[in-house]
């Protein structure tokens, strides 16, 4: 079993095509590609710690179909500021998905725990998950 991180997949967003210059011609193409990456990588009995922003403007029944076609189990960070509040009360019970809380400490092997997310000013020095 691996532990993963991710966020940012967007999918059903079919402007972030345009706005991160993704190389597809549809957000149908997209998503299947995201889709087929994500399961090259990620095994079925993999952890994956997924840190917000899995899809943009797409319903909850979207959503739940995406996620059903994903290897691994999914801990999906809520956090406010993130699109996912769009779906997350739409979706219902999925087998390989729970909601988390913004401040959970993700046991990851030898490291011990991390927190990913936290609110905290930004300084020159500063780097964040």
């Amino acid at each position: 079993m691996a532990i993963w991180f991710t966020s940012d997949q967007h999918f059903g967003h079919e402007n972030i095509i345009k706005y991160c210059s993704r190389p597809f011609a549809s957000v149908e193409e997209m998503d299947e590609h995201l889709i087929a990456n994500w399961n090259s990588t990620v095994d079925e009995d993999d952890v994956v710690w997924h840190l917000g922003d899995l899809s943009y403007k797409a319903s909850g029944e979207y959503v739940r179909s995406i996620i059903a076609r994903l290897n691994g189990f999914i801990h999906m960070l809520c956090l406010p500021w993130h699109h996912d509040k769009q779906w997350m009360s739409e979706v219902g019970d999925i087998d390989n998905l729970r909601f988390e809380k913004p401040l959970v400490a993700l046991p990851v092997g030898e490291l011990g725990s991390v927190v990913p997310w936290r609110l905290a000013p930004t300084w020159a020095q500063s780097w964040h998950v």
